[in-house]
């Protein structure tokens, strides 16, 4: 009796262990799954035969995990490692929000590390405006330029109204401390630099002072489009943004029945009425930078002078008068802009790019400002590669012109050059060219995509058997009254499509005696 009594009593203890085992490593488990951030977990759809139809995994690429553990009411929608004082070691921003909070407001949370107990602590914790966890940007920038780093938080609120909290850290002896020294919504919202034009007796200018701009709702008796700019200045008496002027904006005298069709609340709708080729309104005389909202493939393609850049274009959240979304560089992945799309007026819209959390790629792209429709390119571009038949004209585009011009091959054939020593040479069927030390030979097909026309160079060897090819985006521009120039734009064709490479424009001028070209 006794050998049995024990014999249960041990298999009692081990039942026991093993259920303590098992809870701890469910428990361990959820406090793993719970340290990663939202947005670095992706969701399976698994076939139904299997006993779990949706599970939750980790992307392969590391993710940075919450260092410190969370409160009973948070969830953790991103971590970001950065430095934001002095010393070496990275403080982590948790992008949290709380259950038990009646407004469902964004918080940001600060865990630095301590050296002398080698662990990370929670130092601080601000509310921002923002509620929409998809469109939520938090910028560190030196915003005064008194070499302290700010936190500048983007996002929208439950009206789908753009808010910006900037917080400002402070000198305090217990730790790290920060003050909320702007927060505001509107229907879009513009950090901008205003230049001081004073000097001291030496010439020194101090530095450019900084203005934040929103742009809010005139009143709820006027035209959506009609607006109000707000601009806030640094106040150094109070040490926060101040109201420092107001200024009326009209709506370009558009009909409501027109704004009330576009904005219907529906972010999908406002897309494919920007689906198309804008133009920026610039300065004359300057190249002006092109956009390209292709819904249906999900790419924002942006040309200007200096970038020739395809996007992914990220779900699309409907704000006051337009959408925010965000988007991801193609070829660069780290590369994220938060885009806002506002309806200006009839064909006319306004782009601002605000760029994404980690600050390794400042915004370059020319995005900001107001853009109009490009009438009769506004067809999205074929998926695919046409041959052109050449044995009749050619729909050629022409550079800084809507309209094309139609040229036999036998009107482009002749010697060609460029300033830095590129020779082109084209007969009516081969082309030579001459690039430094590189040679190339062979036939040249023209093929259309979309409403664009591709040259391609089918290079062969003296087997006349291919060997490569070099292809380019092809524009004819007006010399004289008699002859054409050549503008060639590097291009890759892939089974994707036609992507334009990140390299200079060749600009080829007709040599003297080229009767081709007339």
């Amino acid at each position: 009796m006794k050998r049995v009594l024990r014999v249960v009593l041990a298999l009692a203890f081990l039942f026991s262990f093993v259920l303590f085992v098992f809870f701890l490593a469910k428990k361990t488990r959820a406090n793993l799954e719970a340290a990663l951030p939202l947005a670095a977990r992706t969701v399976l759809i698994a076939p139904s035969s299997q006993p779990e139809a949706v599970q939750i995994r980790e992307e392969e690429e590391p993710k940075p995990r919450a260092k410190v553990l969370l409160l009973w009411d948070e969830v953790l929608l991103d971590a970001i490692d950065m430095n934001l004082d002095e010393d070496l070691e990275l403080e982590q921003i948790l992008v949290v929000r709380d259950f038990s909070s009646k407004t469902g407001a964004i918080s940001i949370v600060i865990a630095d590390f301590f050296p002398s107990v080698g662990s990370y602590y929670r130092v601080w914790k601000g509310e921002s405006l923002a509620t929409k966890p998809t469109i939520f940007v938090v910028q560190p920038r030196d915003l005064l330029g008194d070499g302290s780093i700010d936190l500048l938080c983007f996002g929208l609120d439950e009206k789908n109204l753009q808010t910006l909290t900037v917080f400002k850290p402070l000198a305090s002896p217990v730790g790290v401390d920060y003050k909320k020294v702007f927060s505001g919504s509107g229907l879009s919202i513009r950090v901008e630099e205003e230049a001081d034009t004073e000097q001291d007796g030496n010439g020194y200018s101090p530095p450019a002072s900084p203005l934040i701009s929103v742009f809010a709702s005139a009143g709820n008796k006027a035209s959506p489009l009609d607006q109000v700019r707000l601009v806030y200045a640094w106040d150094r008496e109070n040490a926060e943004f101040g109201l420092k002027s107001q200024e009326p904006i009209p709506s370009e005298a558009v009909e409501r029945s027109y704004i009330e069709s576009v904005l219907t609340g529906k972010p999908e709708e406002f897309e494919s009425y920007i689906e198309g080729l804008w133009r920026k309104v610039g300065s004359p005389g300057k190249e002006p930078t092109m956009v390209y909202f292709a819904p249906d493939t999900r790419n924002v393609s942006i040309h200007s002078k200096t970038e020739k850049q395809v996007w992914n274009w990220g779900p699309s959240t409907f704000s006051y008068a337009g959408i925010y979304t965000s988007i991801v560089n193609s070829g660069v992945p780290d590369m994220v802009r938060i885009l806002g799309v506002d309806l200006l007026g009839k064909d006319k819209i306004r782009l601002m790019a605000t760029p994404g959390q980690a600050v390794k790629f400042p915004i370059r792209e020319d995005w900001n400002g107001t853009y109009e429709r490009v009438r009769g390119r506004s067809k999205a571009p074929e998926g695919s590669l046409r041959r052109v038949n050449t044995g009749s004209a050619i729909d050629f585009p022409v550079q800084d012109s809507s309209q094309g011009v139609f040229l036999e091959i036998a009107s482009i054939a002749g010697e060609y050059t460029t300033p830095d020593g590129h020779a082109l040479s084209l007969s009516q069927n081969e082309f030579a060219y001459r690039e430094g030390a590189l040679s190339y030979k062979g036939t040249y097909p023209f093929y259309s995509y979309g409403q664009q026309l591709i040259l391609d160079f089918e290079v062969q060897d003296s087997r006349k058997i291919p060997s490569g090819r070099r292809s380019f985006f092809v524009s004819l521009r007006r010399e004289d009254s008699e002859s054409w120039g050549i503008v060639l734009d590097p291009a890759k064709i892939s089974s994707l499509g036609v992507e334009h490479l990140y390299e200079p424009a060749l600009v080829f001028s007709a040599s003297e005696g080229n009767q081709g070209s007339r």
